[in-house]
């Protein structure tokens, strides 16, 4: 007995392109929403593996930070390729030149970006430049600290003690990138202050924007916010502060911004 088989009719094909269709309108979103959930749960779990690190190193050098970073420090600077700093404490996130990102860079801008190559492991995190000996109690001067102040104190760390209030000054940020063709991919400044947040802008109405053409502003790695290390520790994820927030014009109420460390907290 032959068996009539029934082919899918154009229309019934179409349907079923339409539902598929349908279907995945709906879906990818959802599977963006959690992609991009868990990069940045992933890398807050990078930045508190830092936290460890920093409390462990302090705590081998009197309670004193690794330093921000300095041409005569370098090989004490908190992010030093092949050096002792950091590597020591971080396990299986040792940063040597050419090495993989480990948990120097953020998921996210390891995905967008098309090129990973560098002179050193690709980072995405910079240090607050007020953590330093010379800068605790200076207020802000326009720029971040600079050694011309203080050359001496400009290359150490803070001591943790010096820290008024740890829970709300920042430690690390998602730090801008640098667009010199010398530094290749996810090149980031070791350390800076509120114009080298990823995300930073002159006020909420305005565009991202770099306080120098040397570094890509764009936009933060996770939706609206960025995420922070703070000195207590803790990671929270926040939108990056304006410059109006930061309160450089009109003078700055102290106590509210998140990166001097003692006398104006």
């Amino acid at each position: 007995m032959r068996t009539c088989r029934r082919a899918f009719t154009l229309m019934e094909l179409l349907i079923v392109v339409a539902v598929i269709a349908i279907l995945a309108a709906i879906l990818l979103p959802v599977f963006t929403r959690a992609r991009e959930r868990a990069q940045a749960a992933a890398c807050a779990s990078q930045l508190k593996q830092f936290g460890a690190a920093f409390f462990l190193y302090a705590n081998d050098y009197g309670g004193r930070l690794p330093s921000p970073g300095g041409d005569a420090t370098y090989l004490t600077a908190w992010s030093t390729d092949e050096g002792t700093t950091l590597n020591a404490y971080l396990g299986g996130g040792r940063r040597v030149k050419r090495s993989s990102a480990s948990i120097w860079a953020c998921p996210v801008q390891m995905a967008r970006a098309s090129h990973k190559t560098g002179r050193f492991a690709p980072n995405s995190y910079g240090m607050n430049s007020y953590l330093r000996g010379a800068h605790l109690d200076q207020p802000y001067p326009g720029d971040f600290p600079t050694r011309a102040r203080d050359a001496t104190n400009y290359e150490m760390g803070a001591l943790m003690a010096q820290v008024k209030k740890p829970a709300q000054t920042v430690l690390l940020y998602e730090s801008t990138y640098i667009l010199s063709p010398d530094y290749a991919f996810g090149e980031v400044p070791r350390c800076g202050v509120i114009g080298f947040v990823r995300g930073f802008s002159e006020d909420a109405a305005h565009m991202p924007r770099s306080t120098d053409k040397a570094y890509a502003p764009g936009p933060p790695y996770h939706g609206p916010k960025g995420n922070y290390l703070w000195c207590d520790g803790h990671v929270s994820a926040m939108r990056p502060e304006t410059w109006r927030e930061f309160g450089v014009d009109p003078q700055p109420t102290w106590d509210r911004n998140n990166w001097y460390a003692a006398k104006y907290r």
